[in-house]
């Protein structure tokens, strides 16, 4: 589980709702009781570096494997 309690799969299937257009990212952002910021931090990690990336373990803010 992630450093905010949020599941890497819980994640992911956020994202993928959000680029399939069934929910907006202020949806996903009242439904995790987090800021839109975060949301759109997890859709852009998701497009640049895929699903792996929420998997990863992070070290004073660097993804470490």
């Amino acid at each position: 589980m992630s450093r905010n309690g949020i599941s890497p799969e819980d994640k992911i299937l956020a994202v993928q709702k959000y680029l399939d257009g069934k929910i907006s990212q202020g949806g996903i952002a009242s439904q995790f009781q987090i800021s839109k910021t975060s949301v759109q931090q997890w859709i852009f990690n998701y497009q640049s570096m895929g699903s792996e990336i929420f998997f990863k373990r992070r070290t004073n803010g660097i993804p470490k494997s």
